[in-house]
């Protein structure tokens, strides 16, 4: 796919990205861990069905042949993360989060 589709890449956070940056910011601990691994899986699962969605249905026949051929999965920030549907006997643990790792 690479150098047949123009996109434009975001240059800055959504309002709604940067608010939950700003809620792990005060999270420390077992708190920040949680928080950081649910909002993880959250946009790991939006990243999925967006994948699904256009694969099935996209109007760019490269990138609707990308988003197909990446399911049932697409590479993820924390590879600990299970897709979903995955079991931990799949070996799709969650990991501890460092918290310096984001701030």
């Amino acid at each position: 796919m690479s150098g047949k589709v123009q996109a434009t890449i975001p240059t800055a956070m959504t309002s709604s990205q940067q608010d939950t940056l700003k809620k792990l910011k005060g999270l420390q601990g077992d708190d920040f861990t949680k928080q950081y691994h649910s909002d993880q899986q959250d946009a790991h699962e939006d990243a999925v069905d967006l994948f699904k969605r256009y694969g099935d249905g996209g109007d760019s026949p490269d990138l609707k042949a990308g988003a197909a051929s990446t399911l049932p999965c697409p590479a993820l920030p924390c590879p600990a993360l299970p897709c979903p549907g995955a079991s931990p006997a799949d070996g799709n643990r969650p990991q501890q989060v460092i918290a310096a790792d984001i701030k």
